[in-house]
């Protein structure tokens, strides 16, 4: 059973709505076939193909903000840092045991504000979000958050 749906207005009780929900919820193995995910880590590898990212560049860092069933995380393994911020303590926990076999700089951290990450300025080259911004009643904080944290060009 689902929890009640939160205030719209009210940014802790939807933090704790969505916390509640998603708390069990990157646990179930059926995750890991959903197509649609599998879609969108096959068009990020097209966007970044397109856009000539080279991943595999020494010392390139990748960063994802609500990486959830770590989909695009595996896509972007190429990396030789990949940091992953996520406020579900199931995905975190999937992601950290999912870890790309012998991949050197693989960290997943449990943070729920991305308006506040714990990154120095210009720490990473590529940073993605799916599916995050529609939740929060206010996306410009986070925004400005990962213009800060990216580095710049």
């Amino acid at each position: 059973m689902q929890p009640d749906p939160a205030p719209e207005n009210d940014p802790q009780s939807t933090l704790a709505y969505n916390q509640s929900f998603y708390a069990t919820h990157y646990r179930n193995p059926f995750l890991a076939l959903r197509y649609d995910l599998i879609y969108r880590s096959r068009r990020l590898r097209q966007i970044l193909a397109g856009a000539r990212i080279d991943l595999s560049k020494p010392g390139f860092r990748s960063f994802e903000y609500g990486f959830g069933a770590a989909h695009f995380l595996k896509t972007l393994r190429a990396s030789e840092t990949i940091v992953g911020c996520e406020f579900s303590r199931s995905a975190v926990a999937a992601a950290r045991s999912d870890r790309p076999a012998s991949h050197p700089h693989w960290h997943m951290l449990d943070w729920d504000d991305p308006t506040s990450l714990p990154f120095r300025n210009g720490s990473f080259d590529l940073i993605s979000c799916c599916h995050v911004l529609e939740h929060l009643p206010d996306d410009e904080p986070m925004i400005r958050e990962f213009v800060r944290i990216a580095r710049p060009g």
